[in-house]
């Protein structure tokens, strides 16, 4: 279930971005809350570092964000029913790690994990991938393939997309990548991923696979709407071929 605040954030975010402002009143009866839980949810919200303007009689607007991403965000692109199996934490030791929790505790296909930082990320072959918290984007998706699946396949598709996506914002074709997972822009290394799999022992049958995504902070991006990006194209890809 979404946390009323950023219920309360979704609809102040939609009138923002149309430079409308929206009453508290038409706030708490489009989501049946009193006003009491609107003004707790404003307030909750402006500690997050959201800047609202409220003037009487006309209700509220954001005059600037921190670019964030959270479930207020990306209700504004995702449907409900898709955030329930996206886990948005402030920091974890790696995606890739806590998805494998998840996915041992029965996640399906789909399911994400985002992270504004990451104490112990990882890269190919081992590495260490440096996480700290600068307005980067860590998040990890989670394939149960129950079809044809050639594992060589998913890194260079996964590039593919998140190349696309960036590409799509920026209005640009600048961004490039490799087969192996790297992203540059303007010849700097902006990208990283990383695609793991579990399988078992002798049959080989593959269990699932984690496909992490480190990206490093771009100038003029918010970051909620890439990852919303770079998530319909996931699903399309990989959850549609399940079916």
């Amino acid at each position: 279930m979404i946390p009323s605040k950023y219920l309360v954030l979704n609809q102040i975010l939609k009138a923002s971005n149309n430079n409308l402002y929206i009453s508290g009143q038409e706030i708490a009866q489009s989501l049946g809350l009193s006003r009491s839980a609107v003004n707790k949810a404003v307030s909750a919200i402006r500690s997050e570092g959201y800047d609202i303007d409220a003037i009487n009689r006309k209700g509220y607007l954001i005059t600037s964000d921190p670019n964030l991403i959270n479930p207020g965000e990306l209700l504004g692109i995702l449907p409900a029913k898709r955030l329930e199996s996206v886990a948005i934490l402030d920091t974890v030791n790696s995606t890739n790690v806590k998805l494998h929790e998840l996915a041992e505790e029965g996640a399906l296909s789909g399911q994400i994990v985002i992270a504004s930082c990451q104490t112990a990320g990882r890269g190919r072959a081992g590495s260490n991938f440096d996480s700290p918290d600068n307005k980067s984007i860590y998040a990890s998706y989670l394939i149960r393939p129950d079809f044809t699946l050639d594992p060589k396949t998913i890194t260079p598709k996964v590039a593919q997309i998140v190349a696309k996506s960036i590409n799509e914002y920026l209005n640009t074709s600048a961004i490039s990548y490799t087969d192996a997972g790297d992203l540059f822009l303007d010849d700097k290394k902006i990208c990283g991923i990383l695609t793991e799999m579990l399988s078992e022992a002798g049959s080989g049958y593959v269990r699932y696979i984690m496909i992490g995504i480190g990206i490093r902070p771009i100038n003029s991006i918010k970051r909620a709407s890439l990852i919303a990006s770079i998530i319909q194209s996931l699903d399309k890809t990989f959850l549609l071929e399940s079916e």
